[in-house]
C-alpha cells in the first residue's frame, strides 16, 4: 500500500470496535508493526481524539513503545494525559513525553511535574522515576516553562534544586525536602536521586531521612537497580549468579 494507507486502514478497524476483546492485545501488536513501517503516525491522532478507555489505552501502548518516532504527536499525548484513568496508561504517556521531549519541548516536559500530584502511587513513582534520568536540558526547559502564573504551582526554588543537586549544594534540596507540599517533597528526592557518574550517596541519605514510606520506598529501589544503568556503570551480580559464574569459568 502507498503511503499511509495501510495505517489508516488499522485505525478505521480500531474505532469501529469490531476487535474482539479477546483478540486485542494481538489486534494492539499488529498494529504496533504496521506503525514501524508507516511513513508517519498522522492517522493516529484520530483515536486520540475519541474519548473511550480502550483507543486512549491502545494509543498510549502505541507511542511508547514507537519511542521517539511517537514525537509529531506530542501534543496529543500531552492532552490524553488528563483523560486516560489511573493505571498503565498514564504510565505509558509519562514514559513517551520522556522519550520524545527535547529542551524545545519545555511545555511538555511541564507536564510531567503534574504527575507528581497524580492520585495513583504507582503513577508518581513512575514520574519521579523519569525525573531522575531526564535529559538536563529538557528538564531545565520544563523548569522555565514554569512560572507563578501557572496554575498551583510553585516553581521558585525547584531550578535552584535541580541545579544544586548537580553540583552536591543541598541548600535549595533541604528547602523543598521539608516543605508542607508533598509535591516539593516528591520533586527533591527526584533530584536527590538524579545520577551524576553515580547516585550521590549523601544526596541519597538526605532523602532517605523523609519519614513518608513511599518516598522510602522510591529511594530503596533507586539505590538497588539505579536507573539509567549506562549512567550509574556496572550493577554487582546476585550471588546465586556470580557463583554460577565462577562455576562456568572452572569448566
Amino acid at each position: 500500500m502507498k503511503d499511509n494507507e495501510e495505517l489508516e486502514e488499522w485505525v478505521a478497524r480500531a474505532l469501529a470496535d469490531d476487535v474482539p476483546e479477546d483478540e486485542y492485545g494481538r489486534f494492539a501488536n499488529d498494529m504496533l508493526s504496521v506503525c514501524g513501517r508507516a511513513p508517519s503516525l498522522d492517522p493516529l491522532r484520530a483515536l486520540f481524539s475519541v474519548d473511550r478507555p480502550l483507543h486512549l489505552g491502545l494509543t498510549s501502548f502505541l507511542t511508547v513503545e514507537l519511542y521517539r518516532k511517537a514525537r509529531p504527536l506530542l501534543p496529543e499525548v500531552v492532552e490524553a494525559v488528563s483523560q486516560t484513568r489511573p493505571g498503565r496508561g498514564r504510565n505509558d504517556l509519562y514514559e513517551t513525553i520522556a522519550n520524545c521531549a527535547t529542551h524545545e519541548d519545555g511545555w511538555a516536559v511541564a507536564c510531567l511535574f503534574d504527575g507528581l500530584r497524580d492520585p495513583e502511587r504507582a503513577v508518581r513513582r513512575k514520574v519521579m522515576q523519569i525525573l531522575t534520568y531526564l535529559d538536563s536540558a529538557a528538564l531545565r526547559a520544563g523548569l522555565k516553562y514554569l512560572n507563578p502564573t501557572h496554575p498551583g504551582w510553585k516553581a521558585r526554588g525547584w531550578g535552584g534544586a535541580f541545579e544544586g543537586a548537580k553540583r552536591g549544594n543541598t541548600t535549595h534540596l533541604k528547602k523543598l525536602l521539608a516543605s508542607s507540599d508533598e509535591v516539593d517533597r516528591l520533586f527533591a528526592v527526584a533530584m536527590c536521586m538524579r545520577p551524576r557518574l553515580a547516585i550521590d550517596q549523601k544526596l541519597a541519605d538526605l532523602a532517605n531521612a523523609i519519614e513518608d514510606p513511599e518516598i522510602e520506598v522510591f529511594v530503596a529501589g533507586q539505590t538497588d537497580w539505579p536507573t539509567p544503568i549506562y549512567a550509574i556503570g556496572p550493577i554487582p551480580l546476585p550471588e546465586h549468579i556470580s557463583k554460577f559464574d565462577r562455576r562456568s569459568r572452572k569448566s
